[in-house]
């Protein structure tokens, strides 16, 4: 009896294990399918080439031509026309300005190659040449009239005055309080440190002098060009090496003439988009 019951639930184990192995082959796991999304995406439209060939041109190589104030010719201006003060100082840059003027109110480098039929595509050059002489002039206005000391704008004044007796943290505060941004705060205390340490600048008006002589002589050149090469349209391209050397020539003058690189500096360190207001 006990045998048979020990058969008995043997069979009945072994067929549960059957249906067991077979009810897990018929679920097996199949790979999923990815999921897609009903969208209308427009096909693909392959663009022609246009027909149309770039401009093609050709490359300038700059000439050798270069651009000196002879050491003579400084002393002697120095000797006989030294400038003083402020009002003889901008008095000389008023020459200097006036022969500038002359020749962009005709055109300028940029009408002079513009108006050329073969190389009106080189006028971008004749517009860096004109705007570096621009800022040339205001360089030297600017180191005529702060030779002595900067003078404070009205927000130096303003955040001078509202600095005093406060800590930089106070005045952030105050600032925020104005509903000024976190970026312009930060403007702000750099430009009120900038105008302490620069009331006291002081530059010497000979050394003025001799920037203002290499300027006059790159003008001269300027008018030179303008009156001289640049006007002959026929021949132009035998102008234009000369013209990059006295691009490069102008380029590197204002990075590397001490003077012009504190007007510049200076200039910079002014947040003009809230010169109105404080």
């Amino acid at each position: 009896m006990e045998l048979k019951r020990n058969r008995f639930s043997f069979i009945f184990l072994f067929a549960i294990g059957i249906v067991f192995l077979s009810a897990c082959q018929e679920s097996e796991v199949k790979p999923q399918k990815p999921l897609t999304l009903n969208m209308d995406v427009p096909k693909p439209v392959l663009v022609k080439k246009s027909k149309v060939k770039p401009k093609n041109i050709p490359e300038i190589q700059k000439s050798d031509l270069k651009f000196q104030v002879a050491n003579a010719a400084i002393k002697k201006d120095l000797s006989e026309r030294p400038i003083k003060d402020r009002k003889n100082c901008n008095l000389r840059v008023d020459e200097i300005e006036k022969e500038k003027n002359k020749v962009q109110t005709a055109g300028g480098f940029w009408g002079r190659i513009e108006s050329t039929k073969d190389f009106k595509d080189y006028s971008p050059i004749g517009v860096k040449i004109d705007a570096k002489f621009n800022q040339l002039i205001f360089g030297l206005r600017h180191l005529c009239d702060t030779a002595m000391g900067l003078d404070l704008t009205h927000v130096a004044k303003e955040l001078i005055k509202e600095s005093k007796g406060r800590s930089t943290e106070e005045l952030v505060k105050m600032l925020e309080s104005t509903g000024k941004a976190k970026a312009d705060i930060e403007i702000y205390l750099k430009y009120v440190e900038f105008a302490k340490r620069s009331q006291n600048r002081l530059l010497e008006y000979s050394s003025i002098q001799e920037t203002l002589l290499w300027v006059d002589m790159f003008v001269d050149q300027y008018s030179k060009f303008f009156n001289g090469k640049l006007a002959d349209k026929e021949r132009i391209d035998q102008a234009m090496p000369d013209v990059l050397a006295f691009k490069d020539a102008l380029e590197r003058f204002s990075v590397e003439n001490e003077n012009i690189k504190i007007a510049i500096m200076e200039d910079f360190q002014v947040p003009y988009f809230y010169v109105t207001e404080m």
